[in-house]
């Protein structure tokens, strides 16, 4: 309905029920004859990556994670558990992610020799990429996350 309702919405969330419901996604997608097993990547906007994130330190049969402007967790003690690499899309002008928190996530994966990349999109508020909401959708920055997604995801997936 609006941003108020998601908010509230979003506080009401069981963050272990979520990462449970995203493994069970994987599983499921195990069981199909035309998938490769464990072959998989997930990929989050907003709260989303937030999720996408935290899953990726989680899930040691994950081939790679997405970050659109998603929260970011404390990474000191999360990162060092982190199974896959990471590309994360940075709104340079996210109010939601705070700068300190991607130095930190940045700190975090260089201390446990994690790769993390981090994009950053200087002129775009979070949210860039949600074409509904025409006061923070920007074409060419998410037309830029996309190339930069896929061809990530190409790395992390080349020769499966």
């Amino acid at each position: 309905a609006n941003a108020e309702v998601a908010d509230a919405l979003m506080g009401k969330l069981n963050e272990s029920l979520v990462l449970q419901d995203i493994n069970s996604c994987c599983e499921f997608l195990n069981t199909r004859d035309y998938i490769k097993r464990n072959i998989h990547c997930v990929v989050g906007y907003g709260m989303g990556g937030s999720y996408a994130l935290r899953f990726a330190c989680q899930r040691k049969r994950l081939r790679a994670a997405v970050v659109y402007y998603g929260r970011v967790m404390q990474p000191e003690t999360a990162i060092s558990d982190l199974f896959c690499p990471v590309l994360y899309h940075q709104a340079g002008k996210d109010h939601w992610v705070p700068n300190q928190d991607l130095d930190r996530l940045r700190a975090a994966a260089t201390e446990h020799h994690k790769r993390v990349e981090i994009k950053t999109y200087p002129d775009a508020p979070h949210a860039f990429c949600n074409e509904h909401r025409a006061e923070t959708y920007r074409a060419d920055a998410t037309a830029e996350a996309w190339e930069s997604t896929a061809a990530f995801l190409k790395t992390c997936f080349h020769g499966t």
